[in-house]
This record gives structure tokens, sequence and C-alpha cells, in this order.
């Protein structure tokens, strides 16, 4: 359950992502259709070209490193003043929400035994799919009456919370299979 409420605040975060980026980056002077293309890349480069890192240097390193990321994309576009930063704020974000996914599937797989992953995964994405639809209704109403930008400075806490939450149980756990 914890590596699912982490990952849970993760989707929260993604929604603030894929949800106003568009919107976002149209009171900068547009973009926001390239930008959600750039982010899109920025995941998908990520998981192919640097999925092994959170192999490497363990759970705890691999969150700490994509929450890290991940808020610091969405605070740069919740402070973006023009597109291009936007642009940049993206890729940070991009290249951040790749590793929390492989980091919290890791660690919980490490938890289980092997005739429990399937349930495991279960657990994990119904309370992702949860906490999107959960996000999603939050992140309008916070868009709604206090606008874009604290959108993504309500994502941004979502991610930290998250590290916060799950770091300390992996680093417990520890980097090898027990």
């Amino acid at each position: 359950v914890l590596p699912g409420v982490s990952l849970g605040l993760v989707s929260a975060a993604g929604v603030t992502l894929t949800g106003f980026l568009v919107l976002r980056l149209a009171e900068t002077g547009g973009g926001g259709g390239a930008a959600y293309g750039v982010y899109a890349a920025s995941v998908l480069a990520t998981r192919l070209l640097l999925g092994g890192i959170v192999d490497r240097v363990g759970s705890a390193a691999g969150m700490a490193l994509g929450t890290g990321l991940g808020a610091a994309g969405l605070a740069v576009i919740a402070l973006a003043p023009v597109t291009a930063v936007g642009l940049a704020g993206a890729v940070l974000c991009g290249v951040g929400i790749a590793f929390p996914w492989l980091a919290l599937v890791t660690f919980a797989f490490r938890r289980v035994g092997d005739h429990e992953k399937g349930g495991a995964m279960g657990v994990l994405t119904a309370i992702s799919d949860a906490a999107t639809f959960g996000g999603s209704v939050l992140a309008g109403v916070v868009a709604d009456s206090l606008g874009y930008p604290a959108v993504f400075w309500l994502g941004t806490g979502s991610l930290v919370l998250s590290g916060t939450l799950v770091i300390p149980a992996m680093r417990r756990l520890g980097r090898t299979a027990p």
C-alpha cells in the first residue's frame, strides 16, 4: 500500500502536467502542444535509455532523483515567464517523472513474494488510478480558484510528499534483494 500511495501522489502530480500544461503555456505565449510533445518524448527517452539507473543506484536514490527533477520541472512551469522556460520545465518534469514508477515497482516487488507480484501491481495501479481521479478533481478546483500556476505548485508538493513518504522505507530495505 505504501508504494501505491506514493505512486498515487506521483500520478496526481502527473495530472497537473497533462491536464494544464497547454493552458499554462497559453498564458506565456503558447507552445503548449510542443511542450507536451517534449514532455512525452522526455519520459519515453528516459525510460528507454536511463531506466536501468534505478537498478544500479537503488529505489531510494531513483525515487529521490525522479521526484526532485519532476518537482523542479513543475516549479519551473509554474514560474515560467515565457514559453521557452516552460519547455525546459517540461523536459525536467519528463525526465523526473520517468523514475518514480520504476523505483516504486522495484520497491513493491522486493517487498512481496514471487506469487504476489500480480497482486502488488494491482494495488499499485488501483491506487494510482484513484489518485488520478482525485488529483484531476482537485487540480480543476485549484485552477478555477487560484489559477494555473497554483496547479503546478500543487503538483510540486505532491511529488515532494510522494518521495518523503516512501524514501525512508526504501532506504531501510536497502539496494539488494532479500
